[in-house]
Order: structure tokens, then C-alpha cells, then sequence
């Protein structure tokens, strides 16, 4: 079974004209690059068709290519991993690796004393903030 899905259209400009390039290099930048991805069913061009959008921003950050609209592993909420390279920005979504709740409430704390927004509800992006609050 395939544990990552990579979204598909993310070099492509959104309806208003952002680029969703700049969307997940602000993403990136502004978060460890783990984010809380919702996938919104539609249609596009009279097809089915799941969008994918930041949780935060609800800005639509690209969509799930045709030929993984029934891959198993999507549910309407996934954890999205954002890579930078010179080839531009990607996204590969995974299945949330949902935190205790110890590891919420730690991570709450600390976000709250550095005035910082909460990252995503994964315990890979909570991994990254305990070990940025140790240095």
C-alpha cells in the first residue's frame, strides 16, 4: 500500500490569480512544512474531482491526481508535507499521525509562551516544535 500521494497541479495559478507556488513557499516558511491538508470533493470540467486545501488559509494549494481518486489511504483530512527545491514547491500527502493528548497539550504550552500558531495535528510536525523548544 502506498503510504504518500503527491498532489498534482501545485505549479498552476488559483481562480484569483495567486500563485500556489508562493502559497506553499509562505506555507513552508512559515510553518516546519507540515500541514493540515483538507481534501474537498467536486467536480471540475463536469468530472469528479477532490481539491486540496490548506486547513489554515483555505486557499486551494492543488488537487488529487485522477488516478488516486480511489486510493485508499485519502480521508477528508491528511497531513501534507511541503518540499522546497529548485524545481519549485511540492506537496506529498500522508495519513494524520494523531498526537496523544499529552503531546497536545505540551505542544499548546509552548506555542502559546513563543506567541507562535499551532502546527499541524500530526505528531511528526509536534516532533519538530519539541525539539525547536529543547535548543
Amino acid at each position: 500500500m502506498q503510504t504518500f500521494l503527491k498532489i498534482a497541479g501545485v505549479q498552476f495559478d488559483n481562480e484569483d490569480g495567486e500563485s500556489r507556488q508562493e502559497i506553499l513557499k509562505t506555507l513552508k516558511k512559515n510553518t516546519c512544512g507540515i500541514i493540515t491538508v483538507d481534501l474537498v470533493e467536486t467536480t471540475y470540467e463536469g468530472e469528479y474531482a477532490i481539491k486540496c486545501l490548506d486547513h489554515n488559509s483555505r486557499k486551494i494549494i492543488g488537487w488529487i491526481p485522477k488516478t488516486e481518486l480511489k486510493n485508499e489511504i485519502l480521508s477528508s483530512q491528511m497531513t501534507g508535507f511541503i518540499r522546497v527545491g529548485s524545481y519549485g514547491a511540492s506537496v506529498q500527502l500522508a495519513v494524520i499521525k494523531r498526537p496523544t493528548q499529552a503531546q497536545y497539550h505540551a505542544v499548546k504550552i509552548i506555542c502559546s509562551r513563543a506567541r507562535k500558531s499551532m502546527p499541524a495535528y500530526d505528531t511528526r510536525a509536534y516532533a519538530y516544535i519539541f525539539e525547536m523548544a529543547r535548543a
